[in-house]
């Protein structure tokens, strides 16, 4: 009778087998780590302080100019007033608020095309153009906060300077608005715009539950926007004013820039 059990070789492999080394694992480079793509569900911390600076940013300068650099439609209704002044006889008009406004608009429109453009050859999602985005944007906001440290602090917006820091810091704001749009998260939306969140949170099936993921991400971004307007009118409040302030925002920009080396890669789609 034939032995067909299997022999010792075929069940044991061989010592040669046994013995080889593992392969050593791939070293991540410093060029791979940059271009790791970063998707929205892992950039909850990044995302939300830019809702925070949002309102940062925006309390401070409206308190001064009454013009919004991140919140574009209160922007284009107020500009559209401005308009209509002209066309009502015997109605006080405001020259200085109607170019602020629009060029606010302008602005933060060319900003938003800028950092399109950016993505499209940097990659909308990879972790250098997320990082290079904000960096740009911190270069801007430090160059308006140059500018009104060259003013007296209790100097009023004038057309010699004022339209300048509003140009660069809506050009800003666009920068931010495409960069977290092109990660398409459906809770912080473009962390510069909220309505419609509030429309959602709203609307949620699970508003009520005691735990809903998205929801409490959408409520975050709010909080976030909120926290960072009180905080902004406590400067405003302090010694720091509007000059130091502007600084303080510049430089958490700066901070924003390497928040993207936080969240975990996610493949390429």
């Amino acid at each position: 009778m034939t032995d067909n059990s299997p022999t010792l070789s075929n069940k044991m492999p061989s010592d040669a087998e046994s013995q080889s080394p593992s392969p050593a694992p791939t070293k991540r480079t410093w060029n791979a780590f940059l271009n790791e793509h970063v998707e929205h569900h892992n950039a909850a911390i990044p995302l939300a302080w830019q809702s925070f600076l949002t309102g940062l940013i925006d309390l401070i300068l409206y308190s001064r100019s009454q013009v919004w650099v991140g919140f574009q439609t209160g922007n284009m209704v107020q500009f559209s007033g401005n308009i209509a002044q002209y066309m009502l006889p015997d109605y006080q008009r405001q020259p200085l608020l109607t170019l602020e406004r629009v060029l606010s608009i302008l602005s933060f429109f060319l900003g938003s095309f800028v950092a399109a453009v950016g993505a499209k050859y940097l990659g909308d999602r990879t972790r250098k153009w997320l990082f290079l985005n904000s960096v740009l944007q911190s270069c801007l906001l430090w160059g308006a906060a140059a500018i009104l440290l060259t003013r007296p602090e209790d100097e009023q917006p004038t057309f010699q300077y004022f339209p300048a820091v509003l140009t660069l810091s809506a050009w800003s704001m666009g920068m931010q608005a495409a960069a977290a749009q092109k990660l398409t998260s459906p809770h912080f939306a473009t962390t510069v715009a909220f309505t419609a969140t509030i429309t959602q949170i709203a609307a949620d099936p699970n508003l009520f539950k005691l735990k809903s993921a998205v929801r409490d991400k959408r409520v975050v971004g709010i909080f976030s926007l909120c926290v960072g307007a009180g905080v902004g009118e406590m400067l405003l409040y302090a010694n720091t004013n509007l000059r130091g302030a502007m600084a303080i925002v510049a430089g958490f920009k700066l901070i924003q820039a390497f928040m993207w080396f936080l969240p975990k890669p996610s493949p390429p789609k």
